[in-house]
């Protein structure tokens, strides 16, 4: 599985229809803060689909992490428009003391 330096990932129990797939990506890539929906240099891979601990895991690559604010954006338009449960996670930077 390719592993993306930042990416958010959308987690459900069910693998989604392609609707849902590309609804998923337009709402992260038409969000206010454009731009951060960015392929990988090497392979221009976009999306990354995997199984993990019985969870389909949808994975966009993105050209920065983005805020908490941002995800609870992506997040509440994916629950008002959407019929299935889902997780979301990003990755994040820690920051150093």
């Amino acid at each position: 599985m390719e592993e993306f330096e930042h990416h958010i990932r959308l987690s459900v129990a069910d693998e989604l229809g392609i609707e849902d797939v590309k609804f998923y990506y337009d709402v992260v890539k038409n969000m206010a803060f454009t731009d951060v929906v960015e392929p990988e240099e090497e392979s221009d891979t976009i999306m990354v689909y995997h199984i993990k601990d019985d969870m389909h895991n949808y994975d966009i690559s993105l050209s920065r992490d983005i805020t908490p604010d941002e995800g609870d954006l992506i997040a509440i338009e994916l629950e008002e428009s959407t019929e299935f449960d889902f997780m979301i996670e990003t990755t994040h930077e820690i920051a150093s003391q």
